[in-house]
């Protein structure tokens, strides 16, 4: 279904049905940073251990089987489910994509609702931006940093900063497409187009 949204024409598609065959693993990632150091044979040196960390991501997939025979399959959905249970799944994209990326996704029998990642959003709605403009800043602001303050501690504090900043923004850009989309779950119209 089209809709008219920040001046330009946007469709949702969506699906509710019948979770099933619910998938739930996870996953471990380590790294490590630092370490290293030196000995001088004479005069001694410095050791420095390495930091190792380990992040643990949690992953789950699943069916969505409509009354009518139309399934859905999903992935990395933060929205707890079983089998047997009733969902809603939203998706859409600018008007002419062919495809749109999942944005949304509602458990019909807990009412818990669930946002998929900010790279759908900016996938689906090129308008939000993946921080094209937002690199060209940061790039140049690290520039103009590096020639002012040439230290190594800039390099080291100003990345995450930036980063973090920049995923501020994009999120912020995408929230009216999340608040669209989260009505679009309580839109009867919509909602009988699925």
């Amino acid at each position: 279904m089209d809709f008219q949204f920040n001046n330009q024409t946007i469709w949702f598609h969506g699906i509710t049905g019948t979770v099933k065959s619910v998938q739930k693993w996870s996953s471990t990632s380590v790294s490590s940073s630092g370490g290293g150091g030196f000995v001088h044979p004479e005069h001694g040196g410095h050791v420095q251990s390495a930091q190792i960390s380990s992040t643990v991501s949690q992953h789950q997939s699943f069916w969505i089987v409509a009354p009518d025979g139309r399934e859905k399959s999903v992935e990395n959905a933060a929205l707890p489910c079983r089998d047997g249970q009733s969902v809603t799944l939203i998706w859409g994209a600018v008007k002419g994509a062919k495809t749109g990326q999942f944005l949304v996704a509602k458990n019909n029998t807990t009412g818990e609702t669930a946002y998929f990642d900010v790279t759908n959003y900016t996938d689906s709605f090129p308008s939000i931006g993946r921080g094209g403009f937002l690199l060209v800043w940061f790039l140049g602001y690290a520039a103009l940093c590096a020639i002012l303050v040439p230290t190594l501690i800039l390099w080291i504090v100003v990345p995450p900063i930036a980063k973090a900043h920049l995923t501020s923004i994009i999120n912020k850009r995408a929230d009216p497409y999340r608040r669209f989309a989260t009505n679009l779950l309580s839109n009867k119209e919509f909602l009988a187009t699925i």
